[in-house]
This record gives structure tokens, sequence and C-alpha cells, in this order.
């Protein structure tokens, strides 16, 4: 049994964590450490690296200790565990530098292991200094690679996690592998430094039929200085380009074109929307690393080829293993119905439980609603807009897009005798929208009118969750769309009032966060006084209210395109 462990720049911390592998009960076991060197003056800090090997030997007498230059990435100083020990027997503990274990730890890993017969067993993962919060009980995956971590966000653990499990993948804080497993496949993927070698690794080991649980009886708690120590590598640029790298590599060659095209789409939508959600960064690095594939072709058929010799399990048993779906979807609604819960015990604890509408009763209600609207639109949807007002039709075929483009660049308005002058800026919209749909203006128009009561709807649906209960945010939508404002626009063809309308809820509901007016305000039964959540008792943030205010000059800028009024309501 040997454990392995890339070390890296440690806190004082660190003398914890030698003494808890000191205290393992397990037997015949031995200790490999790899410590990256500090580079000063492009010089390596060998001073620092000769004090810390002598701190590890002090603890760990038998270790084996090697001093790398630089830093080449976690995966590929684990790799060079199969040249230090010997055989296609034993077993692999591998795991970072800030980890504590308790002093069972490896042996109930093992213990699993044997038991379950897995290849690869994970331990439950836990806050280092609060190790009632749960930080990773396993993970699945969608089929574009995104993670489904089956807990929420400081999750108090309760025992509610305590079952040995099969997951897609454990995190590689710390996991236990069969050598003769790690020796086939090579050991983690080359190309991957830091974000993402565990799921490619796990999920080249269920391609060769290898099983991976987590025994939840083994606890570790993790302290994740990463962030602290490696300021500057972008965990987020990192984290989106393995991810499409290890879908594209290891997906079934018939199944990556779809799988592609739903990840481009899915990134689109996602910096759309991350201009208002503020990660907009985030996004944007999935849609770039999803769009890089081409470039990495060389890479991506190289690998292919490799991960091709240990492919010994059909897509569909991969597929079964993978969450049906969305990820983000999955993790969404688990999300909301752990607020829900949250929300109702708070107001039990007050006296005040209010009755809240189940998931099921909300999505029957919507689906009502947006049949409805699909229904009462019929005639716009098949026959088009009437010439009325402001909703005049676009005349041409195909290069309608192309023409508009070229006129708004012009510098000619054709209007009436025409003028030299700078065009509307709404035309150029008009333009660049039409070529998402091939250049029918006419579809355009009509998604542009029908698309309106869906956007305002959602809008409100938004605004209103400054209450947080499910049935008050349904009603407060479907009142909006009650209203008869956006249907007197459309019947009178004032297409600026319609877009006015669908506007406005989400100008107020970004002003309620700038505001930080936020639903999840909690009563503390001991003291009976309202509890604020974080970001309204410290406030919004600077960065996070630069991104609101962007998100609201969008909104607006958009707008005025093509109803300058709207500026006359403030």
């Amino acid at each position: 049994m040997v454990t392995a462990m890339v070390v890296h720049q440690p806190g004082p911390w660190f003398d914890e964590v030698l003494q808890s592998l000191a205290n393992q009960d397990y037997s015949a076991l031995s200790h490999v450490f790899f410590l990256t060197s500090q580079v000063i003056n492009q010089k390596p800090d060998t001073v620092a690296s000769q004090l810390l090997m002598k701190k590890i030997q002090t603890v760990l007498p038998e270790s084996i200790v090697r001093i790398v230059e630089g830093n080449p990435g976690f995966g590929a100083l684990i790799n060079e565990t199969q040249r230090i020990v010997e055989g296609n027997r034993g077993l692999f503990c591998v795991m970072h530098d800030d980890v504590l274990l308790q002093p069972s730890t490896i042996s109930m890993l093992v213990h699993e292991m044997l038991v379950s017969n897995a290849s690869i067993v994970g331990p439950k993962v836990v806050q280092w200094d609060n190790p009632t919060i749960l930080k990773s009980v396993g993970s699945f995956i969608d089929r574009c690679g995104e993670v489904d971590p089956l807990i929420e966000t400081d999750e108090r653990d309760q025992e509610q996690h305590d079952s040995v499990k099969d997951v897609f993948f454990v995190s590689s804080v710390c996991m236990l592998i069969r050598a003769e497993v790690f020796r086939e496949l090579n050991g983690f993927c080359r190309e991957i430094s830091f974000f993402g070698e565990d799921l490619e690794f796990c999920w080249r080991a269920h391609l060769g039929g290898a099983r991976v649980i987590i025994a939840p009886s083994a606890v570790v708690r993790h302290r994740e200085m990463f962030s602290q120590r490696a300021p500057e590598i972008s965990k987020d640029a990192l984290s989106a380009r393995h991810r499409v790298r290890t879908v594209t590599t290891l997906t079934w060659r018939l199944e990556l074109p779809l799988v592609w095209l739903q990840m481009f789409v899915t990134s689109v939508v996602e910096t759309i929307f991350g201009v208002f959600s503020g990660n907009f960064r985030g996004s944007l690095a999935n849609l770039r690393a999803t769009v890089s594939v081409f470039i990495d072709f060389a890479y991506v058929w190289g690998r292919r080829r490799e991960v091709r010799k240990v492919r010994r399990v059909p897509a569909s048993e991969i597929s079964k293993m993978q969450v049906k779906g969305s990820a983000r979807i999955t993790k969404f609604i688990r999300h909301r119905r752990a607020l829900e819960s949250s929300s109702i015990a708070s107001a039990a604890n007050s006296k005040k439980l209010w009755r809240q509408s189940s998931t099921r009763e909300a999505g029957f209600a919507l689906l009502v609603i947006f049949s409805l609207i699909i229904i009462g639109s019929r005639g716009i949807i098949l026959g088009g807009s009437r010439t009325v007002g402001e909703l005049l039709p676009f005349e041409g075929g195909a290069n309608t897009a192309g023409s508009l483009m070229r006129m708004f660049r012009s510098g000619w308005w054709s209007s009436g005798f025409g003028e030299a002058a700078a065009n509307p800026t709404g035309l150029g919209i008009l333009a660049l929208g039409g070529f998402f749909v091939f250049g029918n203006l006419a579809s355009l128009e009509t998604l542009m009118i029908v698309g309106s009561l869906f956007v305002g709807f959602f809008g409100m649906w938004r605004l209103c969750g400054a209450f947080y209960n499910t049935r008050a945010r349904l009603v407060g939508a479907t009142i909006y769309l009650a209203l008869p404002l956006s249907y007197d626009a459309i019947a009178r063809g004032r297409f600026s009032a319609l877009l006015t309308v669908a506007a406005l809820p989400w100008v107020f509901d970004l002003l309620r966060r700038v505001g930080g007016l936020q639903p999840n305000e909690r009563t503390d039964s001991s003291t009976n006084s309202l509890l604020p959540n974080s970001e309204k008792s410290i406030g919004v943030g600077l960065s996070r209210l630069t991104q609101l205010i962007s998100a609201l000059v969008l909104i607006l800028g958009l707008i005025t395109a093509f109803a300058p009024a709207i500026w006359w309501l403030h």
C-alpha cells in the first residue's frame, strides 16, 4: 500500500497532514512525496525544499521524497509513482497536500474496496475548519461533462449521504486505486495539469469496466488552498478546456457530433445569460473551449486512438451511469427544493407557516400558461403579424439580413427623400438577428412579438423572487400576463411599447438586486430577530455591483434602439 502526495508551498497546517498520515492504523504503509520547488529569480529555491524534505522524513522516516523543479501538475507527478513503485499488485492512495485523514481513513477505504470489489474508492470529504459541512460525496456528470456534485453548497452532514454507492467519479483530493488499474490506464492524463484529472481518469476506468464507489465511512478534511497558493492559474479556463477535451476524447464516436452541438448551443445560451447573471467570464470560457476543439483536433484524434486500447464497455453502459438530460438543470431543481425546504422550516419556527406549492404543481401551471400563450398567438405564428402601426412586414428572401446590414453600414437613411445620416441602431440589431434565423426576417419579427410575452413572464418571475415563495412568484407572473398592456400593444401595432413592457420586469429585478433585496432571509428562533443574508448585511460587492449595472445598461441600450421613450419612465 503506497500513498502518493504532491506538495506545493504548504502552510503551517501541513504538520497536521503529516501527523495524520503517521497515525494511520493500516499496517504496511509506504509514502511517496513529490515536492514542487518554488522558483525565485528563475532559480529553484532548493533551501526551502530541503527543509521541507527534512520535516517530512522526521515524521515519516521511511518515506520517499522527490524534489521537482517548477509545478508540472498533479497528475503528471502522481504518474511517477508507477516508476518508483514496482509491480502490478497493491494499492495506490493519491491525495492532495491539504487533506487531513482520520486514523481509520485508509483502512476503511481498503476494506470497502475489497468488500465491494471496486477499482477506485473515494472518501467523504468535509471542510477542514468545519467538519459538519460536506464538500464531496462523489459526483455524476451528464454527457456534456457538466458535473452534478450530489450536494448543495454548505450542506450539513447529517448522515444523509452515508451509504456506499456507485458514482461516476471521485475527487482526486483523496482516492484509493488498484495498482493494476492505474498502470493499465497509464495513470492520469498527462495533458491535464490541474482541474479535471479525476473526471478523465475515472471515465477511462469506466470504459475498461472498473467500478468507482464512494465510501462515506472514510472521512477526510480538505482545506482547499489552491487558489491562494496559485492565484495566477485561471480555474474557469482550465476547467472548461479540460472538460471539453475529456468529453471529445472519451465519448463514443457516433454520439460525439450531437454532444458537441449540445455543448455549443448550451455555451452560447450561457454566454448570453452570463451577461445578466454576472458569470460572463465563466460562460465565455466554456464557449471558447467548445469552439477550440477544432484547433485541438490533432490532440483529440491522437488521444482517442490511445483510449481505444482500454475500451471494453459499450457506450450504452456508460450512458446509464450519466445524468439524464442536463446536470445544470438537475442541480438547479435540487437547489430550489433545498431553498424551499429552508424557507418552510424558517416560517415554521416563526409560527408563520405558509402553504408552499410543489415543483410539480408549479410545472403544471407553467405548462398550462405557455400552452395558452402559444394557442392565443397561433394567428401570428402561422400567418405572421398584421400590417398595423409599427408592425411593418419585412420584404425579401434569404438576403434580407445582408441587405439590412449593408444599409446600416452605408450611412444613408432612405426614409422620405433620403439623407446622409447614421441609421438607427435597431436596424443593425435586426440585421444581426436575421442571420440567426437564416435571413428570414419575417420569422424574426414573429419571434420577437411572441417571444416578448415569454421574456416579460420570466422577468416578472425573477422579480417576484424577492418573496421566495413559488406560489407568490407564479401568481405575480400570471397577473403580469393577464394585464392587457402587451396584447393592446400588439393589436395597435405599438412594437416599442411591447418591448418596453417586456423589459421593465428585468429592469426592476436588477434594481432590486443592486439594492441587496434578497429572498433568503431567515428568522432566528432564539432571538426572534431577522437575520439578513451575507450579501445584504455587507452590501453588494463592487465587482458584483459593476456586473449588475452593466446588465442594466445593456438591457436599456437594447430597448432604446427600438423604444427611446423608455428613458422617460425614469
